[in-house]
Formats: structure tokens, sequence, C-alpha cells
């Protein structure tokens, strides 16, 4: 989260992708706080 933090101004979107993300721990918090940040 970081690192999208500080390229925030260069991005306007973020793709989750590979495997089966939604099943990775921790995975609903990110997503939220991704949201938050107005990139999802």
């Amino acid at each position: 989260l970081h690192e999208l933090q500080e390229r925030r101004r260069f991005i306007d979107g973020v793709v989750i992708s590979g495997g089966e993300p939604t099943l990775a721990p921790g995975f609903l918090p990110f997503l939220r706080q991704v949201k938050g940040m107005g990139l999802a």
C-alpha cells in the first residue's frame, strides 16, 4: 500500500490477479484500503 500511495498521481486503478487472490489472507482489508484510496 505504501508503494501505491507513493505512486498515486501516476495510477488510476489496481488490477489484482494470479491464482485465486480472494483466498489470500488479508485480501478483504487490502481491498478496502485500495478502494479507500480511490483505486478500485
